[in-house]
């Protein structure tokens, strides 16, 4: 899993990390990431430039904390009332 903070806050202050299998393996932290982009138009692309399977995927508008993490690695279900068909 990956979970950002600030990510476009124009200053140096975004958080990258990486989980897996719920567990903190890496974090970028004092970054400027400043995107230019339309809203409107912006999109989410799944698959590009990468190899293998991907298991499960899900958005989210907040910035997910250790403990938000530990809890979905450990009841991967919650997020099934919220899948749409």
């Amino acid at each position: 899993m990956l979970t950002f903070k600030n990510f476009d806050s124009s200053k140096p202050d975004a958080v990258t990390a990486l989980y897996i299998d719920g567990k903190r393996i890496g974090e970028v932290q004092g970054q400027a990431i400043a995107m230019d982009w339309d809203v409107e138009k912006a999109a989410v692309y799944l698959g590009i430039g990468c190899v293998g399977l991907l298991d499960e995927f899900a958005l989210f508008d907040l910035a997910l904390t250790a403990e938000d993490v530990s809890r979905l690695h450990k009841k991967p279900d919650l997020l099934t009332s919220l899948k749409k068909r």
